[in-house]
């Protein structure tokens, strides 16, 4: 499993904590997994 994201500048501390979460719920919760910090996102492989 791999997942590719770019974004076009640094994420500040609440889009780090939710992409934490994103990829903890995908990849080890096995639960919905929760939304990704959009802002700045312009290349995204799943």
């Amino acid at each position: 499993m791999a997942e590719v994201l770019v974004y076009d500048r640094p994420l500040n501390g609440g889009q780090r904590k939710q992409l934490s979460g994103y990829v903890r719920a995908k990849y080890t919760e096995g639960h919905k997994v929760a939304s990704l910090p959009r802002e700045g996102l312009r290349f995204w492989l799943d």
